[in-house]
């Protein structure tokens, strides 16, 4: 401001140091902004009580650095509007132990009149018309709509599905303690934009960094022969013409960088359709399901690939049937209007050599014991309720406050052992 000299940054900055001073938070690192902001924060951020650890979020950082970090501040601020990656951040969230147990999840009931007439008018949905012309069928003729999603085949367009997927996972340690299954364990997550694009729809260049980062994590974690040759692929597959061949593309030339033999690729899709936000979900669950049961569901609902589909690498079953179980998988998801992202996901038995690695014989040793009584619990609850002698508690009124709960003067209101304070930090020249 020209007429006071000040500034909202200034001023913002000021009330930060207040705020930390006053709960008492004295070490204060802040993980990704500019070098601009932190010159700017290292100049206003001045007090003698107050330490503050700016760290670059271009640079690449490891766990045990975040782990350093975070044992050694009152609090770590992640900076939000900057190109900080998100596996940085993670490193400093999830890993950290902040959240031992956490519910993921997402549902989608998208077949609806407006929905489905909006996806139809951007050409993305098949149809009879251009299932018939894929079939060669006459125009008063029924085509197959149990073959109507065909990922890298000849195809025209997405089926709508609706779906709704939940996954609970644990952090090692506590799945250890609790004997809880083990179906498999997720390293990472990688996200990334595609940057520009000429269309909203358009596939664009991100999903090469999902892929490539969670491929090579998955790399490092195993032995090459593993690696190599024991991996699968759950791909997007929307069965759409840019989808075969850019994915295909992508997971054919990021096999060859990371020198994979071979990567067997699967599209659940082909079975259910595309349940949009929820589709990740589906294709998690169906890779559970290959380690549950060891058999690979095919891509059925075709009789060969496109010829513009990339093969090299990449094996795409045709049949559904039994196979040996993957020791990995990744799990692509490509995003509408150009979000993507990549799990890399371990399966049963190379989870449990890590647990052995990390944790030790004696502790995986002692998880099968705890196991064992959880699986009979389980069996034992599932056989009262097929008797009907098992119902769910629902504890009606349990920790809800009435008025008379409620604790309140002029410096702060109670609520149970919550405390929340009840003064103003009002900006300079707004008091009286």
């Amino acid at each position: 401001c020209e007429v006071c000299e000040g500034s909202d940054v200034r001023r913002s900055v000021r009330q930060f140091v207040d705020a930390c001073l006053n709960l008492g938070l004295t070490r204060i690192t802040i993980v990704g902004g500019s070098p601009k902001y932190h010159r700017q924060l290292s100049e206003l951020v001045q007090h003698r009580r107050l330490r503050l650890d700016l760290l670059p979020g271009t640079v690449r950082r490891s766990q045990k650095q975040a782990d350093h970090d975070l044992a050694h501040s009152d609090v770590v601020l992640l900076w939000g509007g900057s190109i900080l990656d998100h596996s940085i951040s993670g490193l400093y969230q999830g890993r950290s132990g902040r959240a031992r147990v956490a519910i993921v999840g997402a549902a989608e009931a998208p077949v609806v009149a407006e929905v489905m007439q909006g996806y139809a008018a951007m050409g993305a949905l098949a149809s009879d018309k251009a299932l018939r012309a894929l079939d060669g069928l006459a125009e008063d003729a029924r085509p197959d709509l149990r073959r109507a999603c065909r990922p890298f085949a000849e195809n025209c367009g997405f089926t709508m599905a609706e779906s709704a997927q939940l996954v609970v996972l644990f952090d090692d340690a506590l799945a250890l303690e609790l004997g809880a299954p083990v179906l498999g364990s997720v390293p990472d997550v990688f996200v990334s934009a595609d940057g520009p694009k000429k269309s909203i729809s358009g596939p664009g260049v991100g999903n090469f960094v999902t892929f490539a980062k969670a491929a090579a994590l998955l790399r490092d974690m195993l032995d090459g022969p593993c690696f190599a040759n024991r991996g699968m692929v759950q791909a997007h597959g929307t069965s759409t013409p840019q989808n075969r061949v850019t994915e295909s593309e992508i997971m054919s030339r990021v096999a060859g960088a990371m020198g994979v033999d071979n990567w067997t690729v699967g599209a659940i899709k082909s079975f259910i359709g595309h349940s949009l936000g929820a589709a990740a979900g589906d294709q998690l669950s169906a890779v559970l399901g290959i380690w549950d049961t060891g058999i690979m569901p095919g891509i059925t609902t075709i009789d060969a690939l496109a010829s513009d589909v990339a093969t090299e690498r990449l094996t795409y079953p045709l049949k559904t049937g039994s196979a040996d179980k993957p020791a990995y998988a990744l799990v692509n998801s490509k995003g509408f209007g150009g979000n993507n992202a990549t799990a890399a996901v371990l399966g049963p038995d190379a989870t449990h050599n890590l647990l052995a690695r990390h944790h030790g014989d004696s502790a995986v040793s002692a998880w099968q014991h705890s196991h064992d009584r959880v699986q009979q619990s389980r069996a034992d609850i599932e056989a009262q309720r097929l008797t009907s002698e098992w119902a769910p508690q629902y504890r009606f009124d349990d920790g809800v406050m009435a008025n008379a709960d409620v604790q309140l003067n002029g410096e702060e209101i109670v609520l149970g052992d919550r405390r929340i304070g009840l003064h103003s930090d009002l900006p300079d020249g707004w008091k009286p």
